[in-house]
């Protein structure tokens, strides 16, 4: 999904062209028509509002799609981050990084 002039677009969040695609918009309304569960948005956090089983199953399919236990989807860069980082790194590793990481970070 490149754009006419066949640059990828990284500075925004729809780097794969997503939100400017006409076939992927039509596929999410049929997928949304579909639903019996019909929300737009996220409604609030899941610790609070709870979860939505669209979510969850698509979850599901994702670990499915890579042979992992289980799936997880963020609602933004900034909570995938800190997820990550709270997750992976360990008391005495060492971050190496420039002065174009990402601010979330």
């Amino acid at each position: 999904m490149f754009a006419q002039n066949q640059l990828i677009d990284f500075c925004s969040n729809d780097y794969l062209g997503f939100a400017s695609s006409s076939v992927f918009r039509n596929n999410i309304l049929a997928e949304y028509k579909t639903l019996q569960e019909q929300k737009n948005g996220s409604t609030g956090s899941r610790l609070l509002a709870g979860n939505s089983e669209y979510v969850e199953n698509l979850e599901k399919k994702i670990a499915l799609f890579h042979n992992a236990d289980v799936g997880l989807i963020y609602n933004s860069g900034y909570d995938a981050n800190v997820g990550l980082f709270s997750a992976v790194l360990q008391k005495g590793d060492n971050i190496i990084y420039d002065e174009l990481i990402h601010a979330s970070i």
